[in-house]
């Protein structure tokens, strides 16, 4: 099923979802294999593989970790070919001050903020809906 690429479409129908729990990234080296976990992101790049799991799983694998995270799903089906929509996103919580990475999926945009910002978060973006003149920029 193909996703919507209106930019406008998108933003009018914006929600946002919090998945439970804390996230975090762990970097593993070069031709290490995935550990038998529960895996939320995996990506394989030539320095290593980057995996995001759930805080819990990865300290009790006793596993070195980053960025602490807050799961948000943008709640709308956009097409891997929509133009603007994270980019809309990215700088409404720029705005803010929240850092942010993305993760895209086949039906959602993901996004990773720090837990303590995750309500500011999805304040911000519920903007980009509710106020049409914060599509502009």
């Amino acid at each position: 099923m193909a996703g919507e690429t209106d930019l406008g479409t998108l933003l009018e129908s914006l929600d946002v979802r919090q998945r439970e729990g804390t996230y975090v990234y762990v970097n593993l080296p070069p031709g290490t294999p995935l550990p038998d976990l529960p895996l939320s992101a995996v990506v394989t790049e030539v320095e290593g593989t980057t995996i995001v799991l759930r805080q819990s799983d990865a300290d009790e694998a006793g596993m070195d970790t980053e960025f602490p995270s807050a799961w948000l799903t943008l709640a709308v089906h956009s097409s891997l070919e929509a133009i603007g929509l994270t980019a809309s996103v990215s700088a409404a919580l720029a705005v803010v001050g929240i850092p942010c990475n993305i993760i895209a999926g086949f039906h959602h945009d993901h996004l990773l903020v720090p837990p303590n910002r995750a309500e500011d978060a999805i304040a911000a973006i519920a903007a980009l809906r509710d106020r049409p003149e914060l599509r502009e920029s």
